[in-house]
């Protein structure tokens, strides 16, 4: 199983860090390739944005040495599934070709008692509270894929 979190420069790089977090901690790490991307090349190149950064390694996860990527409709054969942070990045995936059924929701793994989005943490939720989200939503994925 291959998974790739898609939005920003903030909330993802948090999504590739929490999860890859979870999969070492239950050695599963052999089972899972997790990457992060934008989808717009917007950032390429560059760094976590330094909240996201320092928010995780609050939580003692190393994301300092990722780099953005934009992801394409030619991911779509090399991952299984596309995992975006908000609803706009799901819809930018599916006009990229991703196909529907590759395209989910981070959050619809979190729960009833979270938003449908993971909010942007510049503007509406902070850091801490963009992190607690993310790994809600990391620890339901990870348990819907080893069902």
């Amino acid at each position: 199983n291959w998974a790739m979190s898609v939005s920003s420069t903030a909330r993802s790089p948090l999504a590739e860090g929490v999860m890859r977090h979870l999969v070492e901690a239950r050695g599963l790490s052999g089972r899972y390739l997790v990457e992060s991307a934008g989808t717009s090349s917007w950032h390429n190149g560059e760094p976590p944005h330094n909240g996201s950064i320092s928010i995780a390694q609050a939580h003692h996860i190393d994301i300092s040495s990722q780099v953005s990527m934009a992801v394409t409709g030619a991911h779509a054969d090399v991952f299984d599934l596309f995992v975006a942070m908000d609803s706009q990045n799901r819809s930018d995936l599916l006009e990229m070709g991703i196909p529907e059924r590759k395209a989910v929701l981070l959050l619809d793994f979190a729960g009833t008692e979270t938003p449908a989005n993971v909010p942007d943490p510049y503007y509406e939720g902070g850091f801490e509270r963009v992190f607690d989200l993310v790994s809600q939503g990391c620890e339901g994925l990870l348990e819907h894929l080893e069902s």
